[in-house]
């Protein structure tokens, strides 16, 4: 490869975040490959990590239709000739040579199969098979380019991916890691345009990589990172920044290809799609977000998915390379940006984490982008979500307290006062529709809100003191306080805990209603939740909830607004059933608790310790209408499920029948599950039950988990049995039947046949 050539190679990956190396592997290497997918494909020699079904490429008949998911991936064994020739391919080696440094990556395969046909111990290479999608590519061009999930839900499936070896939990920094050096895409058979092939976003690198440059050296873990560049991306396309590109240019080079100083920018718009030949290959930079599409085409579409690695020696003397590549602003075709919004002239800023100009995005790893703020809502959203309806009850809203801003409130003092607590922190952008939200209540009691500025550097603190003298006008009483408003200018934010139980100390009613910077409250809501609570003082009562845009989180909204009161606690394992922070609670329940613990989770916390008091003939739990989790202070999953686990040990295994138990589900989340209970706890599972066939009648032994202090467990093993062999209570960690579908799941039909019933010998932990 030339030096001029591997230049524009290095530009062009640093500048959009992918590169095609066309003919990157011989037709008689591929044709070998092929051959080998294609025999795994019919008869697996290594288990799959997801997806069990198998299939012939060359049958029709044998692919999956209806309602089946149309990916099927397979482990190849790495012992053939053609992945050494692979490895070896001169095309490839120049173009890693050129990105990660010449001698300092290595690309490793897989192991051979084991003779137990279970699994190898690290996955370097599989290959996902997208099977024909029986809508084709005709009637929906722009669905081929839209990302899914596996459930093939679309625009749900963007990611970051994590290499092979490299821990979920594990943090990811700006330093990067020698498992992460680029990502490997080889076509393993003709892409088309319209046919569907893996969606990328240009420039999305630049964001990930602002986001881990302000989170500092002890980095995130990978899921929280895949979490939030899902998020970001989805905050991005509802601002109108995320475009699709069905054309490269006319003539001009199109992303990811290297490109001629000369040559002026293709098309700005930034989801991208990968087309090509068998045997091209697509090298990623390791954060640049991605997602799979729908195979709209007539024939499978297969990928063989690798990652290199960066050499010890290499890692310790240069560190990653492909991650030095952004250190210098980002090389364009023409002078403009070439990543984030079109035709944004503060583009490149933003893309790199500098300040941005009014009105455009910016990546942070605790918030997504500035979108429209959730509203928490009285009434449960319609089953199908109208795109509107959300948007018109929030605008709706903001005229209603408009229109009562200077008239006073009739208060009746009768009635009980309510507090609504408010934490802050860098809510300037959203705080004004949530307070205007509070004119706009129905409720004729003496009202106070009480916010706490959680060491805000945006302005949010001028934003309150306007607001003050607008809300006693209209007769609300307001006390307003911050970490920084007595002399401290730097003092650190607290937390959202904190916030919470500072806005709780200063407030003065008997009642306590929450309320999130970035929500807003229709109008009865304050109403509603004290008739609750004068019917059950200790209820810690919710409100229903609505995300917007509407139908972003539609199955998980139909699920959660289908709990009655006995679901909300049959399903209370599975997480704060009663959302945060649709919260409303009398003030002695508050105080009974102890208040919030001021670390992440502290909802969570606060919930389980609720339930630890609370008998279950006191209605502990009522929903007269909130929103999925708190932007302000997003824990991980490990430590929600460790709080999760906690409360099970000490409210269910305390129950003398659940001496032995079996949690069903040999996968991540039951193995996590185990994990996450103490060691008492943990030698009280008799077993995992599945029924994968080729799961069942194995040995699971523990080499990885890490305990809720983050240290590696001492191995254990557990059997795997079939569900219809479980003896005993059961812990469900499997994904429940959403009870919007309809219908009897699998689960409900077991638990029936062994007698089990939920609530006293089962419980649902995912």
């Amino acid at each position: 490869m030339s030096t001029v050539y591997a230049d524009r190679l290095r530009a062009a990956f640093a500048r959009d975040g992918w590169v095609t190396i066309r003919r990157a592997v011989e037709p008689a290497t591929m044709e070998s490959l092929m051959a080998q997918i294609a025999r795994e494909l019919e008869a697996p020699s290594i288990a799959a990590e997801s997806g069990e079904a198998s299939a012939s490429l060359d049958r029709p008949d044998t692919w999956p239709s209806g309602g089946s998911r149309r990916v099927l991936e397979v482990t190849p064994p790495g012992d053939a000739a053609h992945w050494a020739e692979l490895v070896a391919s001169p095309r490839l080696v120049a173009a890693l040579d050129a990105i990660l440094g010449e001698g300092g990556w290595e690309l490793p395969v897989n192991a051979a199969a084991p003779t137990d046909g279970g699994r190898v111990p690290v996955r370097h290479w599989y290959a996902p098979v997208a099977f024909p999608d029986e809508r084709g590519g005709c009637d929906d061009p722009a669905g081929s380019w839209a990302p899914v999930n596996r459930r093939g839900e679309r625009w749900r499936g963007w990611h970051v991916d994590i290499g092979p070896g490299f821990d979920t939990g594990a943090a990811r920094t700006s330093e990067g890691h020698p498992f992460q050096g680029a990502v490997v895409l080889l076509l393993g058979s003709g892409w088309s345009p319209g046919g569907g092939g893996t969606a990328l976003i240009r420039g999305s690198h630049r964001w990930v990589a602002a986001a881990l440059r302000e989170v500092g050296e002890r980095g995130v873990p990978h899921d929280e990172l895949n979490g939030w560049s899902a998020r970001e991306a989805g905050a991005r396309r509802e601002a109108g920044c995320l475009r699709l590109a069905r054309e490269s240019g006319g003539g001009r080079a199109a992303a990811g290809e290297p490109a001629h100083e000369e040559e002026g920018a293709a098309s700005e718009a930034e989801v991208l799609q990968v087309c090509g030949e068998a045997g091209d290959v697509v090298l990623l930079h390791p954060w640049l977000v991605h997602g799979g599409t729908s195979n709209r085409a007539a024939t499978p579409r297969v990928l063989v998915n690798g990652m290199a690695r960066v050499t010890a020696e290499a890692f310790a003397a240069h560190g990653v390379r492909s991650l030095a590549l952004l250190s210098a602003p980002p090389p364009s075709r023409s002078g403009e940006a070439s990543a984030g919004c079109a035709s944004s002239a503060g583009l490149a800023a933003c893309s790199a984490g500098e300040p941005c100009p009014a009105g455009e995005l910016r990546a942070s790893l605790g918030e997504p982008s500035k979108r429209p703020p959730d509203e928490a809502l009285l009434l449960p959203p319609p089953k199908r979500p109208s795109v509107a309806s959300a948007e018109s009850l929030a605008a709706e809203v903001a005229r209603l307290g408009a229109a009562a801003e200077g008239r006073p409130r009739d208060v009746d003092p009768s009635l009980p006062r309510v507090s609504l607590v408010v934490p802050a922190h860098n809510a300037a952008w959203c705080l004004d529709e949530a307070l205007a939200s509070v004119l706009a209540q129905t409720y004729r009691g003496p009202l106070e809100v009480s916010i706490f500025d959680d060491g805000s550097s945006d302005g949010t603190r001028a934003l309150i003191e306007a607001w003050i003298p607008r809300l006693r006008a209209a007769r609300v009483d307001c006390v307003a306080s911050g970490s920084r408003w007595g002399g401290d200018a730097h003092a650190e934010a607290g937390g959202i805990g904190f916030a919470k139980n500072r806005a709780v100390a200063q407030s003065s009613g008997s009642l306590l209603a929450f309320l999130d910077a970035d929500d807003v409250m229709l109008p009865r809501r304050v109403e509603l939740q004290v008739a609750a609570l004068s019917a059950s003082p200790r209820s810690l009562v919710g409100g229903a909830w609505r995300r917007w845009p509407d139908g972003a989180t539609a199955h998980h909204e139909a699920w959660a607004h289908s709990l009655d009161e006995e679901g909300l606690w049959l399903h209370q394992f599975r997480e704060t059933t009663v959302q945060m922070p649709t919260w409303a609670m009398a003030r002695a329940t508050f105080d009974a608790v102890g208040g919030f613990e001021e670390v992440p989770a502290e909802d969570l916390l606060f919930f389980h310790a609720h339930l630890d008091r609370a008998a279950r003939a006191e209605r502990p739990l009522l929903r007269v209408g909130g929103r999925e989790e708190p932007l302000l202070c997003p824990a991980d999953d490990m430590t929600l499920l460790q709080a999760r686990a906690a409360a099970f040990e000490r409210r269910v295994l305390s129950d003398p029948r659940w001496a032995t138990f079996t949690v069903w589900g040999a996968g991540r989340d039951g193995k996590a599950f185990v994990a996450a209970l103490s060691a008492a706890a943990r030698s009280r599972v008799v077993a995992l039950a599945d029924i994968n066939p080729r799961k069942v009648g194995e040995l699971y032994t523990n080499h990885r988990l890490r305990g809720s202090d983050g240290a590696l467990l001492p191995p254990f093993t557990l059997p795997v049995v079939h569900t219809r062999d479980i003896r005993g209570p059961v812990a469900v960690c499997v994904s429940l039947r959403r009870a919007e579908e309809g219908g009897e799941g699998e689960i409900q039909r077991v638990a029936r046949g062994l007698g089990l019933v939920e609530g006293e010998t089962l419980w649902y932990i995912f």
